[in-house]
């Protein structure tokens, strides 16, 4: 299916790995504005940080594309066709643009206990801190490293979050979220981004979406699961409507 009317220069992309994933590993996820589009061929300037945390990704390696345009949902695969200008990523998609209007992932509105980190100066990078709490978690250690936790109301999915932060924030911000789903399991461990912005009901705060950038496939499933199940119980019309 052509996609011209459907992608535009300056378009955000979310670029994922297409290799499986497996238990256990991270799925990180990177975004990247359309610079060139030239037939199946497709130019994405990566944000610096991100495009040097994707600098290994290889010539001929598969991903996935994911976009909105018109209020639609967005997918196509390509491969890889290196690296061109610094922190340019060289694309050559396929010929297999989906478009859907549901989203990828079950949503839920209810108020969940978390913990949450944001950076700051003179502590390590966000990134680093959620590979340690991984290892801690690992280690049957407690993964928040003694991270204050509190009930904050929210819209969840396995692909990101909605929640009240302090202002200032700013769109890319990174947040070390820690996510209480079940009592007798321990938390949810992601790396999440800021990807919007909208005024909350005091200027102190902002109503911010997060997509998670960072988060095992068995933490996805997770969450996945256990939205499906709130909806189930709590929301049954909304858990069935793609929203």
């Amino acid at each position: 299916m052509s996609f011209e009317n459907y992608f535009r220069l300056g378009q955000v992309f979310t670029l994922r790995l297409r290799s499986p994933v497996q238990a256990g590993e991270q799925v990180e996820e990177f975004r990247g504005v359309l610079l060139r589009r030239e037939g199946q061929r497709l130019e994405l300037r990566l944000a610096a940080a991100e495009g040097k945390d994707a600098a290994g990704l290889g010539e001929g390696e598969s991903v996935e594309l994911l976009s909105e345009r018109f209020g639609l949902g967005l997918r196509l695969t390509g491969k890889s066709c290196g690296w061109g200008a610094p922190g340019v990523l060289c694309l050559e998609s396929q010929e297999d643009l989906e478009i859907y209007y549901r989203r990828l992932y079950r949503r839920a509105e209810l108020s969940l206990w978390l913990g949450l980190r944001r950076a700051e100066v003179g502590t390590a990078p966000l990134h680093d801190q959620w590979n340690e709490a991984l290892a801690r978690r690992a280690a049957a250690a407690d993964p928040t490293g003694g991270t204050a936790v509190a009930r904050y109301p929210v819209n969840l999915s396995a692909g990101g979050i909605r929640l009240g932060l302090a202002e200032p924030v700013n769109l890319q911000e990174p947040c070390l979220l820690f996510l209480m789903l079940e009592d007798t399991l321990p938390a949810v461990c992601a790396l999440g981004e800021v990807v919007w912005l909208k005024p909350g009901e005091t200027p102190e705060v902002r109503v911010c979406g997060l997509r998670f950038a960072g988060i095992l496939a068995e933490d996805q499933q997770r969450i996945d699961r256990f939205v499906t199940a709130y909806c189930r119980t709590h929301q049954p019309e909304e858990g069935k409507s793609s929203g």
